[in-house]
């Protein structure tokens, strides 16, 4: 058994250069059909703070239909072209994961140059560090299917989106362009231990030399 590592698609292609030059105050929760994102705690959070920025959530399951506050707005069914020109001018991405596989939600945040708030737990923090974005403490875990599943509270969110509210804006880019240069490493590490992976796999030939003296002997 070999160790591969994952990367998340386009990685290859990311070119921008320094993304994590954004205006403040463009911040995303990204669900789609998931039930698993945190989606409630955010809104949740959200509706404590009318005074707080605008928040686009992409979403399409039961956890947002209910009235949501003025300062959400709710996407749905969303083309990958429209959700690349959401990450483009995304500042924080807020993804309070309960579970995750690999984490290609949070690989796209990094990719786009955007500020994760993400769960103290695994693999989240295997991917976002205290270095290259926030944790949030988690309050509760259960068994899912076969991992953990852990769940953070709209309190606990909150006091970390406050800070995340009160920090120098050099403060937060910093850990966006952590973020940012830790995912091309990663993907690069990744397609070499792939490389590698595959042309030790790959059925070795026989030089024409080696097999015509074989036949010779034969």
């Amino acid at each position: 058994m070999k160790y591969l590592g994952f990367s998340t698609p386009g990685a290859g292609q990311a070119k921008t250069a320094q993304p994590y030059h954004k205006p403040p105050g463009a911040y995303l929760h990204v669900a789609g059909s998931s039930l698993s994102k945190g989606t409630s705690a955010v809104i949740s959070a959200w509706e404590k703070h009318p005074e707080w920025p605008p928040l686009t959530i992409v979403a399409n399951n039961p956890l947002v239909e209910r009235p949501l506050p003025a300062n959400i707005e709710l996407r749905k069914n969303l083309s990958s072209k429209d959700m690349e020109k959401l990450w483009r001018r995304t500042s924080v991405a807020i993804i309070p994961s309960e579970v995750e596989g690999y984490g290609q939600v949070l690989g796209e945040a990094m990719l786009a140059g955007a500020v994760i708030i993400t769960t103290d737990a695994p693999p989240m923090n295997e991917l976002v560090t205290a270095r290259r974005g926030y944790l949030v403490p988690w309050s509760e875990e259960r068994p899912w299917r076969l991992g953990t599943r852990y769940k953070v509270t709209a309190d606990a969110l909150e006091s970390c989106l406050l800070k995340v509210l009160e920090e120098p804006r050099d403060t937060v880019e910093a850990k966006a362009r952590e973020a940012y240069l830790w995912a091309l490493d990663n993907h690069q590490a990744f397609a070499q231990r792939l490389s590698m992976f595959i042309k030790s796999a790959a059925p070795q030939k026989t030089p024409l030399a080696n097999r015509e003296n074989a036949d010779q002997h034969g």
